[in-house]
């Protein structure tokens, strides 16, 4: 069975999670699925993340028991994060190597300070390994 999950009214034992959690599509025969955003937590809710993300490979494969699913959330959550630094970074090089009008130094300073703030959310992250 595939198809898109919008929880607007979680269980209670989740309802916590209302603010993280996404939208999503499941692919059970492929055991895949597209989420349209991970919201990286900081301390106010380190697990939070953790915790859409085993809701979500449930989803996926009902089957599988709690500790099968931690080990996969434990596997793909640095990919998850490396994957966030990367594009920051990226998009940083991109921007200082950018060449425009002197009217647009203000957008692109206020660009390349977002930038700083989000890596720096991203090491502040309570999981975060590298």
């Amino acid at each position: 069975m595939s198809g898109r999950i919008v929880r607007r009214d979680l269980p209670k034992e989740v309802a916590d999670l209302a603010f993280y959690f996404p939208s999503f599509e499941i692919d059970r025969p492929t055991k895949s699925a597209e989420v349209g955003y991970l919201m990286i937590p900081q301390q106010n809710a380190p697990r939070a993340m953790r915790r859409v993300l085993a809701i979500i490979i449930h989803e996926i494969d009902p089957h599988l028991g709690g500790p099968e699913i931690a080990t996969i959330v434990e596997s793909i959550e640095p990919l998850i994060l490396a994957g966030n630094m990367r594009f920051y970074r990226n998009l940083r090089n991109y921007l200082k190597a950018l060449k425009t009008p002197a009217a647009f130094e203000n957008i692109i300073s206020a660009a390349m300070d977002m930038m700083e703030v989000q890596l720096a959310k991203l090491r502040k992250y309570p999981f975060f390994s590298g």
